[in-house]
């Protein structure tokens, strides 16, 4: 049976005793070129603690629905929403991202904003993973300028790769954006010798020691 109501988690940025749970809301139609996405997991990361504590500079003034990562199921798409893409849309697997509103039992996105969940992965992994990653991307490519280092073994590939060559440092490496960091420096072709990692406690360095090596 299709649900009619949704509900949704609110707060007064600064005012932890405002949270609150809205219940029995209208459920929102997407309009034209949006979907509806019924939600199965949401992220918890520091942005919507911030957020909640009235810390975070982004935070709307009024009373909100935080969350900026989610997963679940599209459930219906509004017009201009192309046939071929409806009848891929339909009854998917996803994870997204929104500028708020993610704690909620349904959301009205972009498709764009999208992502379709690999299907060995749960709700709650594609939950955790597209705002740690799209933080660590930024951070080390478009901020630092970090780009794929060819393997060439040419004498004018050695040459470019020697130029490109930087020195990568992340703090908190054990944490959710420092561990995909770390990845990113892995997949960037980026060798361990130029990554220094950062981390508070020796628990912590022995565990990524023996995690990432």
């Amino acid at each position: 049976k299709m649900t009619t109501t949704s509900a949704r988690w609110t707060v007064v940025g600064g005012d932890m005793a405002s949270i609150k749970l809205e219940e029995g809301l209208e459920l929102e139609s997407p309009g034209e070129g949006e979907v509806q996405v019924r939600v199965e997991a949401v992220g918890l990361n520091f942005a919507d603690v911030f957020s909640c504590l009235g810390l975070y500079s982004a935070t709307p003034k009024a009373r909100f629905c935080p969350g900026l990562e989610f997963s679940g199921v599209v459930m219906a798409t509004g017009p201009g929403v192309s046939g071929e893409e409806e009848k891929t849309l339909i009854g998917k697997r996803v994870m997204g991202v929104t500028r708020f509103g993610a704690y909620a039992t349904h959301l009205v996105v972009r498709p764009w904003q999208l992502l379709a969940l690999p299907d060995d992965w749960s709700f709650e992994q594609g939950a955790s993973f597209i705002a740690q990653t799209l933080t660590a991307w930024y951070g080390l490519v478009e901020l630092a300028g970090l780009s794929p280092i060819s393997s060439s073994s040419s004498s004018s590939g050695v040459e470019k790769r020697e130029k490109k060559k930087k020195t990568v440092l992340i703090q908190s490496a054990a944490g959710g954006v420092g561990l995909q960091a770390l990845q990113l420096c892995a997949n960037l072709n980026v060798g361990k010798e130029r990554v220094i990692a950062t981390v508070g406690s020796q628990d912590k360095a022995d565990w990524l020691v023996q995690e990432r090596g």
